[in-house]
């Protein structure tokens, strides 16, 4: 009964990504024509694109050395961690409702022997780095609906967030291996270690995080400007926009639809022409996707057996 739910459910976020990605489709059909959409690309120096795919490739290798950092991997073990990365990415942008996410802990069972309890809470600790880097990055703009004052008040509410969880997570998963039957225990134990467990790891996987987003967002938000003529500023938050559309529980396929609307309501309160937004939203996904899907089938020439 339970299976058949949950083959419903997904089969009904599947629909719904279709429909995203059927919807984008025709809008795009009828405000922007194929060679419209491609000719920023046609405009494009060749010296800029390679260094945006550099850019996008450091992107990438600072998310792995922070895999890599995070559980103290051996000095040999960079490679595989760059492989896990690439795929991992590759993965999620590919596959249906954010379940490329699963890829994570599985890579990592395989590759390193790593339990997957322990590698699925070291997944969430670094989703939750990430929500925080964006939202730290954002708060600029929250200000247009909430006011300075109240900005404020959530950035001595939210900022120190990191740092209490990580120091209340042993007291918090003491207690719950107190209230939990006993069988749950190792359960618990696994869930614990996944997480940072001494200062070292906690401070520099915050590191890694803001300097990846840092980079990430400052290239998205340049790509936005050379596809469509808008302000930094604006591009800046459109690039947030899209990456927290990933947060969404539906998804376009592959992200289409949903990543659009994720820049355009960043773009939204800088009046810029509708059109102009749909063309820089699709060929920067467009970017993307080229980008995750090539990196990610040539990191499967990265060659090392299982550890173990």
């Amino acid at each position: 009964m339970q299976t058949s739910f949950n083959s419903k459910s997904l089969l009904i976020r599947i629909l719904f990504g279709a429909m995203f990605l059927g919807a984008l489709l025709w809008i795009a059909s009828q405000n922007i024509n194929l060679q419209q959409l491609l000719q920023p690309w046609q405009a494009l120096p060749y010296q800029t694109l390679l260094l945006m795919i550099a850019i996008m490739a450091l992107s990438y290798t600072i998310r792995s050395i922070r895999l890599y950092d995070y559980f103290n991997m051996q000095r040999n073990d960079f490679l595989l961690c760059l492989k896990i990365t690439l795929q991992h990415n590759m993965y999620n942008n590919l596959l249906p409702m954010r379940s490329g996410e699963l890829s994570f802990p599985v890579l990592l069972k395989h590759f390193f022997k790593l339990d997957i309890r322990q590698s699925a809470s070291a997944l969430l600790w670094f989703r939750l780095l990430d929500l925080y880097c964006l939202f730290i990055f954002s708060i600029y703009l929250l200000q247009w609906w909430l006011g300075a004052s109240s900005v404020i008040t959530l950035l001595i509410l939210i900022l120190p967030l990191p740092w209490l969880l990580f120091h209340y997570q042993t007291s918090f998963f003491s207690r719950l291996q107190n209230l939990l039957p006993t069988r749950f225990g190792n359960t618990v134990e696994k869930l614990h270690q996944g997480l940072p467990q001494h200062q070292k790891a906690f401070w520099r996987s915050l590191f890694w995080s803001f300097f990846n987003w840092l980079l990430k967002l400052g290239l998205l938000a340049w790509f936005l400007t050379l596809f469509s003529p808008m302000p930094l500023s604006a591009a800046w938050f459109g690039a947030i926009g899209g990456d927290l559309s990933s947060v969404l529980p539906i998804h376009g396929i592959a992200g289409f639809g949903t990543y659009e609307a994720g820049v355009a309501a960043g773009l939204a309160l800088f009046k810029l022409a509708p059109q102009a937004i749909l063309q820089a939203a699709i060929n920067l996904h467009l970017f993307i996707l080229g980008m995750s899907i090539i990196s990610g089938l040539l990191s499967f020439l990265i060659r090392r057996k299982s550890h173990g």
